[in-house]
């Protein structure tokens, strides 16, 4: 009998570290990229006797299991934060070692750096070389503007136009600053004979936002309305405020083709306008993405974006050698044959920018464990009462004797 309470005892041990099992898990329902344990039990030794045969001596509690299945991705509303979907784990660098974790909950901090949101620790990405390093947007928070060096026009010069002049406005010009102002191209109608027997010529002027005049020209079309040979092209100098000199080309079409600005007689009005303008103002950065394989989007106020970058990502053929850290983040032993690479490669899965993985925690399960483990315990108990009234009957009875 006495045994009995012992043995009872073993398991009302091992069913309250079942508790605490089913505690950690229920406590973590909400803890992103979460991976619930699965506590099991063990007997223990048995005794060999010679009329009760072989005996067992209780019950313990084994070392808990940690389920790796995949939890359910989650929007979150933040662009800078990643979800695996697939196989792999986040690499993060701390104090020269590696941690890997599941949870994306990432940030640029106030150095420019992708780091975790909770550890701040730095987020480990591959560069266009395949180096292994951390990201540093330090340096990327502004990027220059591209000059404007070209400006091309197409449409219809009128020949019948009914004002003899057609402008075309707002055209958008970068300084060498990278500063944006505009510029407007007036034609002039020139009904004289053109020496180099074109068909037709039109003067134009350039001119500033002030309509101050940047440039003057002469444009000539030859018979078939296509621009002339040595009239397709002009270069002019413009001096933007607060910026050094630039020169631009006013492209107008090449000879022979009607790709471009052509002279035709085409009723009372011109058509003639803007095709396209190069450059790009400076700009400053205002988010950031990832595509599905890991690479980390920049975009900017002047609508360039770069790529600076692809999150990194590991896989192990054994899970199971790797050690929780806390903060879930977990450590790799030094025996462990971890493969480095980005999504969508190899044994890796895709990313899922802006949304975080969900604990894989089964609420419903859990409390169908707790269940278990608590009729469990109060058998136990229940053992543990009948021995004990069962000792004390004995006791008795030897007192009555």
């Amino acid at each position: 009998m006495l045994d009995a309470i012992f043995i009872a005892n073993t398991g009302l041990q091992a069913y309250s570290k079942g508790l605490t099992n089913i505690s950690s898990n229920v406590s973590n329902l909400n803890t992103a990229g979460y991976k619930r344990s699965a506590l099991q039990f063990q007997d223990l030794l048995y005794n060999e006797g010679a009329l009760a045969g072989r005996t067992g001596n209780g019950v313990q509690a084994g070392k808990p299991t940690t389920i790796r299945a995949q939890g359910e991705l989650r929007q979150s509303g933040n662009p800078t934060d990643a979800a695996i979907d697939g196989a792999g784990y986040f690499m993060l660098r701390s104090d020269g070692k590696t941690l890997y974790t599941r949870d994306g909950q990432f940030e640029f901090d106030a150095k420019g750096k992708l780091v975790a949101k909770q550890s701040k620790t730095p987020v480990m990405v591959l560069d266009a070389t395949g180096t292994l390093g951390e990201l540093d947007i330090s340096s990327l928070r502004a990027i220059a503007g591209t000059p404007t060096a070209t400006i091309k026009l197409d449409g219809i010069l009128s020949t019948g136009d009914s004002d003899k002049s057609h402008s075309v406005t707002d055209v958008s010009v970068v300084s060498n600053a990278g500063v944006v102002s505009t510029l407007s191209i007036v034609f002039t109608d020139q009904t004289a004979p053109s020496t180099s027997g074109a068909d037709h010529t039109w003067g134009f002027e350039i001119r500033d936002a002030k309509s101050a005049t940047v440039a003057k020209g002469t444009l000539a079309f030859g018979v078939d309305g296509s621009p002339e040979a040595g009239y397709d092209k002009f270069r002019f100098t413009w001096n933007p405020t607060g910026a050094s000199p630039q020169d631009i080309m006013l492209d107008f079409g090449d000879p022979g083709s009607f790709a471009g600005l052509t002279s035709f007689s085409a009723g009372a009005t011109s058509t003639a306008k803007l095709q396209s303008a190069d450059g790009k103002a400076s700009g400053t950065f205002t988010a950031s993405s990832y595509d599905t394989d890991g690479s980390v989007m920049l975009a900017y106020s002047n609508g360039e974006k770069r790529n600076v970058g692809r999150l990194a990502l590991s896989w192990f053929q054994d899970e199971s050698g790797l050690v929780a850290q806390g903060g879930g983040l977990w450590r790799a032993p030094a025996d462990a044959a971890a493969v480095a690479g980005a999504a969508q490669s190899a044994v890796f899965g895709k990313i899922a920018g802006g949304e975080i993985e969900a604990s894989n925690v089964d609420l419903t399960q859990q409390f169908s464990e707790l269940i278990v483990v608590q009729r469990a315990y109060q058998a136990c108990s229940q053992v543990q009462s009948t021995a004990n009234e069962m000792a004390q009957q004995l006791m008795d009875t030897r007192r009555r004797g």
